[in-house]
Order: structure tokens, then sequence, then C-alpha cells
């Protein structure tokens, strides 16, 4: 995993243990909003906003799909699972069992250093 990102993970943990919102520590949410639930779109805009970052949120994500679609060879499924994309198809979702985590791991990876280049 990217150094970046590991931390922000750690740091984003010591914020859910501490004690005034220890309540929330079992959350699935990597960045909850005060009532343990998913942080909003319109919340983590307004951030960006007021951090002056000129972007939303979901072109983040945007961004990323199409630079791996462009600039990797990585298989759709995994590009997919990245965004935690649903597979539409009610049959090959049965059969699709794996959480392609290696794959994802080293897809993560090429879009760390790409986005590290281009900040240096």
């Amino acid at each position: 995993m990217a150094d970046a990102a590991l931390s922000a993970l750690k740091q984003a943990r010591a914020i859910s243990e501490a004690p005034m919102t220890r309540q929330h520590a079992r959350c699935p949410w990597v960045f909850p909003n005060v009532s343990g639930r998913a942080m909003s779109d319109s919340t983590m805009s307004k951030l960006c906003r007021e951090l002056g970052i000129q972007a939303v949120p979901h072109g983040f994500r945007s961004s990323f799909r199409d630079w791996a679609g462009e600039q990797t060879d990585a298989p759709h499924a995994v590009m997919e699972a990245v965004l935690a994309h649903i597979i539409p198809n009610a049959a090959e979702r049965t059969y699709a069992r794996s959480d392609l985590l290696e794959k994802r791991r080293k897809l993560m990876d090429q879009w760390a250093a790409f986005v590290k280049e281009g900040a240096a």
C-alpha cells in the first residue's frame, strides 16, 4: 500500500479510537460522520471547497477510472472492484467470489505512484 494512504488510514484510526469517538470504533467506515454513518458526498464536497481543492469527490473516482482504463493493463473486473462497483449481472455476480485483493493492491500502488509523480 502506498505510504501516504497508509499514513492517512493510521491517522483515521487514531481519531476513531479517541475517547470522544470511541462509540464509533467498530464503524465500518474509514471516515464516518458524527453519527457513525458514511460521510456524505456533500460533506466531502464542502470539505474540498474549504480546503481550496478544486475537485469533487466523484471526480477523484472518475479520474482514477479513466487513468486505469487508459494507462494500465488491469482487467476491467479489477478496476471495477477498486471502485466497489457491483457486478450488474446476477449470474456473473454469483460466481465472482474473489475479492481480487492482490490485483487491486497492485493497481492502487500504480495509482499512488502516478498521483505522487503528478504532485511533484
